[in-house]
């Protein structure tokens, strides 16, 4: 399993904490191409919207000692669909039937992504203790779970215009995490929560609830399961045809998964909200595994 940074305390402190853990990779990665901030609305909304959110970026900019406009950069790109969010990777809910034990959601992330992956568990003084995975120099997790038993993850389109809020909708995960014990609740504060640009939320919990909610700009539209699938909404082929294989499949198993998905095996996350648990395919060998995964809990067993 990937190693854990452990983040805790006020949002600056959550940020400082990651920033000191994951300080060399975006230093490294400033020296290479610094990312630059083209539209300025992207920071001011992220303070508007998403108050905890922009001071963890203070305190990630702080412990990493980097500049901050550089990881506002990185939200530019996950706004406008081009980032790690992206949805070319496989996001999908697979209730208790096809998945052989449990409900689950399963995140696919394409390269570089899937190699830069980071597990952080995310524990604020006023908030549910989460298990995330996400990037270093990403303040709102990619795919979590939290300890009351709420899975979430996004999976973003391109948005040349993203609407009247410039702060990414990926943000709006990290918020349903800290906040929320079931899939309604989640739903509910995203379809009146202000965010920006397109991207498929999709949310699982304990109770076997999923439900998900595209995010298109100011517009928002409840996405529902068919056949035992909860997909994003994704009208790429690509994402069709995965789509397609997995209901195909009589069970979605990490063996499963990870042959419609071989080419992103690496990046394959497994949420667990019954278990409170994440899990991560590191590698084509880990599907020989029981359970093609291997998990880790939100609190230390």
């Amino acid at each position: 399993m990937i190693a854990l940074v452990e983040c805790a305390g006020a949002p600056r402190d959550l940020g400082f904490d990651q920033g000191v853990a994951c300080g060399s990779a975006l230093r490294a990665r400033d020296a290479g191409a610094p990312a630059r901030l083209a539209d300025p609305r992207v920071d001011r909304d992220l303070w508007r919207y998403f108050p905890h959110l922009a001071e963890r970026s203070a305190g990630l900019a702080r412990g990493a000692r980097v500049g901050r406009q550089s990881l506002v950069a990185s939200l530019e790109r996950e706004l406008r669909g081009a980032g790690a969010a992206s949805a070319g990777g496989l996001a999908l809910g697979i209730d208790p039937a096809r998945s052989g034990g449990a409900g689950l959601l399963v995140r696919g992330f394409e390269a570089p992504a899937a190699h830069d992956l980071c597990l952080r568990r995310s524990r604020p003084d006023h908030g549910l203790v989460s298990l995330e995975a996400t990037l270093p120099w990403l303040v709102a997790s990619l795919a979590g779970v939290n300890e009351a038993g709420l899975a979430a993850t996004a999976a973003s389109l391109p948005s040349p215009d993203p609407g009247p809020c410039a702060a990414p909708a990926l943000l709006l995960v990290q918020d349903c995490l800290a906040r929320f014990d079931a899939t309604e609740k989640a739903v509910e504060w995203c379809l009146r929560r202000p965010a920006g640009g397109r991207a498929s939320l999709l949310f699982a919990d304990a109770r076997g609830a999923q439900l998900g909610v595209l995010v298109d700009g100011a517009r928002r539209r409840v996405l529902v399961p068919e056949d035992g699938l909860l997909a994003a909404a994704d009208p790429s082929s690509q994402a069709v045809a995965l789509v397609k294989a997995c209901r195909e499949a009589p069970v979605l198993d990490g063996v499963a998964l990870s042959r419609i998905r071989s080419d992103a095996a690496d990046g394959l996350v497994w949420l667990d909200p019954v278990g409170r648990r994440l899990g991560r395919l590191a590698g084509p060998a880990d599907a020989a595994e029981p359970d093609g995964v291997r998990f880790v809990p939100v609190r230390p067993s």
